[in-house]
């Protein structure tokens, strides 16, 4: 009797599920398409790059440094390397998920160098949002490509 009255539930919970199903159906319709969470992604990233390159700047021209040519032409390769990245996050599939990590490093790590390289005079405080950005630049950049790719 135990076997019926199991069987029963199973029938009856079946349309219960059929309907939960259509509803999160209906609002998984309703949220954001990939082509347009593709493009929030590149302008997530092109603002971030471009606070960067703006705190980056920043710093490198307060800087001390007698040859502040180094700093500027790492600050130009990252530029460089950014827009080559951006290409890699527009052309999707294996170049965003190999490509851009491996830039996006090597732009944060050619950033702080260029900022020690320019020796800025400033205090704690004033340095910490360029390297807090530049850090941050990086891990969204490799969480774009791992969780978009």
């Amino acid at each position: 009797m135990s076997d019926n009255d199991t069987s029963t539930d199973d029938q009856s919970s079946a349309p219960a599920t059929d309907s939960v199903k259509s509803a999160i159906s209906k609002k998984l319709d309703t949220m954001m398409s990939a082509s347009k969470c593709g493009k929030a992604i590149v302008s997530l990233y092109l603002v971030l790059f471009l606070l960067v390159l703006i705190l980056i700047g920043n710093v490198i021209q307060s800087g001390t440094s007698v040859n502040k040519g180094v700093s500027w032409a790492m600050f130009a390769f990252s530029i460089i390397l950014g827009m080559l990245a951006l290409f890699t996050l527009i052309k999707g599939g294996k170049y965003r998920k190999f490509g851009l990590p491996v830039l996006s490093i090597m732009i944060t790590i050619m950033n702080f160098i260029g900022m020690l390289m320019a020796k800025p005079d400033l205090s704690f405080s004033q340095l910490f949002t360029p390297h807090f950005a530049n850090i941050t630049f990086a891990i969204v950049s490799c969480l774009a490509a791992v969780f978009a790719g």
